[in-house]
């Protein structure tokens, strides 16, 4: 967090990306590899100790994410994947 931005520390774009591809590798029981980011728009900047649920649908090599807390969407994600 202390690193993306000076006195304003929040969660990178790239582990969100990085936690949604978790997320899909366990689904998928293999790893994921990002083949394309189809989409994606983030709304609003993870601070820390933010606690982060990730939602995704999809099978095969296109997921949609969500990565939002209990009130609040943070960013939505289509990403192609290769396993």
């Amino acid at each position: 967090f202390k690193g993306h931005f000076p006195r304003y520390p929040l969660l990178p774009g790239i582990v969100q990306i990085e936690i949604a591809l978790f997320c899909i590798s366990m689904r998928l029981n293999k790893e994921a590899k990002l083949a394309e980011i189809v989409k994606t728009k983030f709304i609003k900047p993870a601070l820390p100790d933010t606690e982060l649920c990730v939602s995704l649908s999809g099978t095969g090599e296109i997921f949609d994410i969500t990565v939002k807390d209990a009130n609040e969407i943070y960013s939505h994600m289509r990403l192609r994947v290769a396993v």
